[in-house]
């Protein structure tokens, strides 16, 4: 049996262990706080629910929703042409969503809340009115839709209704009358630029023919090309006399020699016989001529163009004078004989044709520049202007095209096809889950509260209790409220007893060859600590070991006055004279059974009680007794308790049902301070139904019963108990198992 309970506190233990490692579960924590309140926290919370349901049915008013509906169209019907007016739209759900950000914007809101209607209708003013409108509206366009859907809630049917329309009205005003006028806009715009470019256009056209008159002709080309090819004859000219002069280099033109006779020079047109390039210069005088002629008839003398001509004809008679020259000092007179010129005459002519001849080449450059430059702005103006013609058709284009659209009747794609009506029905109405809320919120208060008081003001209050703060110390088991009248509770409270010594014998059995010494002490007074200890003692006594009780509390002497010993010699003696015991242990009535009463307390000074001094007294008792079990004083306010913590082999801190927690743990925090060895806790006045649900409290009813049996077969056969001692029977063993349960008179 002893084997059985070793293993039962071992499996305590791992349990107790195992716990020191679990998380705190906070359902279980909620329960430690409503447990034995739950009619109280249930009453609180049916009081508190019925108001705050009350309260959040009338809360918040149902609401109702008035919904217009705005369309656009991404496409529209067309008489003739198909433009932006009418044209499938290529961001069409863009466009929507821009048009419903617009219906939410300040702009319209603004709009609405000035809306002579709505105002009639007892909308307030802004701010107020601007965070309600803000508050109400919805708009809602859905993806790939051309539907808009604006609606508005409030409290009254009717300020739904007038909100929305203002909302619509607003909107058509800013947004599709706007869209008319951007039409309107757009005409004018496009007037104005095809004037524009009409105007430009005829003006570059101008500049152009400007040039033209100037110079007589808009064909520049043909006169710059002419130019050229007179710059390149000059330029053969040119060469052709360096090459002539390269014999004269060193001949001064001013050497005086005799003019030699020379014969009548050829003409022009004999000379050109035998020379092609002098043949070309007549064509060119001829033409020249001819347009010379041409430019007089319709011009006067003095006109840039024929003065222009003039000077051309003027630049080719040069050309052709040089020439001839050229030709007509290697041609052959009449007699077939070439003409020979003096070196000096010769060298002096050469170098006056080059200079003449480099003037006009340079001339020719010029004036073939100046050609290619009028003859470029010529062309760029007439390309700007083609530009300006086209950019004008395209303006009148879309003009045209604008203007036969308008005929169509709507102008853009925007309609209002649904305005808002008066709702019939709320859309809002939370009225009954608001009520089942607040119900459960004001339930879940008063539940709430009840926990707190629990959670803030923590008792002992059932055996569970004892887990979270008795983590470090063992409990032993839980004694019941004992009900004098009641048979089955003083069995009950007996056997709660007995549980607790197997539980100690189980722990601490075999631990030592002398008596154990148990001392019982609780965190404050009136818990118990005296009852447990004379009903522990009756216990020890009762499996026939001899056992000694001390009582110890030299503040209360309960025990004493119990055996009616108050004024007997006892532990305050014994202690102060050193150890001495022959006068200070009596017997009692109960078998086994030794006391030594609190003895006379006025004589001891604080300073004689010390560990030490209660050691000396219980050596000679060990050897002596089998069990010593001593009753002290509260652990937190005796001298006496501590003394006796520090020596004795086992504390046994009783805790009553309704004990503060923090007591509690000073207390455990105060022995293991003292040094004490084991501590156990002992549950007092439990309810039965922590002790009936105890499964160690079952156990040993169990061994109750069993030893009660054993008590019975072993008077039945006339034997005597285990430690040799004679029995009284059935009725002995009876009486000295219930003598536990009896209350102190």
């Amino acid at each position: 049996m002893s084997d059985q309970y070793n293993q039962l506190g071992q499996w305590d233990m791992e349990a107790e262990q195992s716990a020191e490692h679990a998380g705190t579960n906070p359902l279980l924590v909620v329960h430690r706080c409503l447990r034995g309140r739950y009619p109280l926290a249930i009453t609180l919370g049916v009081l508190l629910a019925v108001p705050s349901a009350i309260l959040g049915y009338f809360a918040v008013a149902p609401k109702y929703t008035s919904t217009g509906r705005v369309s656009i169209a991404p496409s529209r019907s067309f008489i003739l042409y198909q433009n932006e007016l009418n044209e499938p739209m290529t961001a069409f759900d863009s466009y929507v969503q821009s048009q419903a950000n617009t219906l939410r914007g300040s702009r319209i809101m603004d709009a609405a809340l000035q809306n002579e209607k709505l105002q009639a209708a007892g909308w307030p003013p802004p701010p107020a009115g601007m965070a309600d409108l803000q508050d109400g509206l919805s708009v809602v366009a859905a993806n790939r839709q051309q539907d808009i859907f604006v609606s508005v809630t409030h409290e009254e049917p009717a300020m739904a209704k007038a909100a929305v329309n203002a909302v619509l009205e607003a909107y058509e005003e800013l947004a599709i009358q706007q869209e008319e006028l951007d039409v309107q806009n757009t005409l004018d715009e496009l007037k104005k630029l095809a004037d524009e470019y009409r105007a430009e256009s005829n003006r570059l056209r101008d500049q152009a023919f400007r040039i033209a008159e100037t110079e007589g002709t808009d064909d520049l080309d043909r006169r710059r090309n002419a130019k050229h090819e007179q710059f390149e004859l000059l330029d053969r000219l040119i060469l052709d006399y360096d090459l002539q002069l390269v014999p004269y280099r060193d001949v001064p033109d001013d050497l005086n020699e005799p003019e030699d006779a020379s014969q009548d020079p050829l003409p022009i047109e004999v000379l050109a016989q035998s020379d092609a390039t002098l043949a070309k210069l007549v064509d060119q005088r001829r033409g020249i001529e001819l347009e010379l002629q041409s430019l007089r008839r319709k011009y006067t003398d003095n006109h840039r163009s024929v003065v222009r001509a003039a000077q051309e004809l003027e630049t080719i008679e040069q050309m052709i004078t040089a020439r001839a020259q050229l030709v007509q000092g290697t041609a052959p007179d009449s007699t077939g004989v070439a003409q020979v010129m003096s070196p000096a005459a010769t060298a002096r002519q050469i170098r006056t044709q080059l200079a003449a001849l480099r003037e006009l080449r340079d001339a020719a450059a010029v004036e073939a520049k100046r050609l290619g430059k009028l003859q470029l702005d010529i062309v760029k103006f007439r390309e700007q202007a083609a530009r300006a013609d086209e950019q004008y058709e395209t303006a009148q284009s879309r003009y045209d095209m604008l203007e036969v659209e308008l005929r169509n009747g709507q102008i853009g794609r925007i309609e209002i096809q649904e305005w808002g009506i008066t709702p019939l029905r709320a859309s809002t109405d939370r009225r009954i889950p608001l009520a089942a809320m607040g119900a459960m919120g004001g339930g879940g208060i008063g539940i709430a509260l009840i926990a707190a008081f629990g959670f803030v003001f923590p008792k002992y209050r059932y055996i569970n209790d004892l887990d979270e703060a008795t983590r470090n110390v063992f409990v032993y088991g839980a004694v019941p409220e004992l009900d004098a009248g009641d048979p089955e509770s003083r069995e009950l409270v007996a056997a709660s007893i007995h549980q607790v010594r197997s539980v100690i014998d189980a722990k601490l059995l075999g631990t030592s060859n002398e008596a154990l010494v148990h001392a019982i002490t609780s965190a404050g007074a009136g818990e118990g600590k005296s009852t447990i200890s004379l009903r522990l003692a009756k216990s020890f006594a009762a499996t026939g070991r001899h056992t000694l009780l001390i009582d110890a509390d030299m503040i209360g002497r309960r025990l004493s006055a119990e055996f009616g010993q108050l004024k007997h010699g006892g532990f305050a003696d014994a202690v102060t004279a050193g150890g001495g015991t022959d006068q200070t242990v009596h017997d009692t009535p109960i078998r086994d059974l030794s006391f030594m009463p609190c003895g006379r307390t006025d004589r001891v000074e604080p300073a004689e009680i010390s560990a030490r001094r209660v050691a000396d007294l219980l050596a000679p008792l060990r050897q002596v007794y089998q069990a010593i079990v001593i009753d002290t004083g509260p652990v937190l306010g005796s001298l006496e308790a501590q003394a006796v913590a520090a020596v004795a082999d086992e504390i046994m801190l009783v805790v009553t049902r309704g004990r503060e927690v923090r007591s509690v743990k000073l207390a455990i925090d105060r022995l293991h301070h003292l040094g004490a060895r084991r501590i156990g806790v002992v549950f007092n006045r439990a309810t039965r139904h922590d002790v009936e649900r105890s499964t160690s409290i079952s156990m040993t009813s169990q061994r109750a019963s069993e030893v009660r049996g054993n008590w019975d077969q072993a008077d039945a056969f006339g034997n005597g108990d285990s430690n040799g001692h004679r029995t009284n029977g059935n009725k002995g063993a009876v009486a000295r198992l219930e003598s536990a349960a009896e209350p102190e008179h």
